[in-house]
């Protein structure tokens, strides 16, 4: 018999739900946290 083990959200649903729930856009979290842009792997 094999054991079944839950399935976990990717980082990126764990991060999307989390968003949703504080009602914030991206955009706004990035400049709270003090980033210029909501994009953290921006080029520069």
């Amino acid at each position: 018999m094999t054991k079944q083990f839950p399935t976990r959200p990717t980082v990126a649903e764990f991060l999307a739900d989390s968003i949703a729930l504080i009602n914030k856009t991206q955009a706004q979290i990035a400049a709270e946290c003090g980033f210029e842009s909501a994009n953290a792997f921006e080029a520069r």
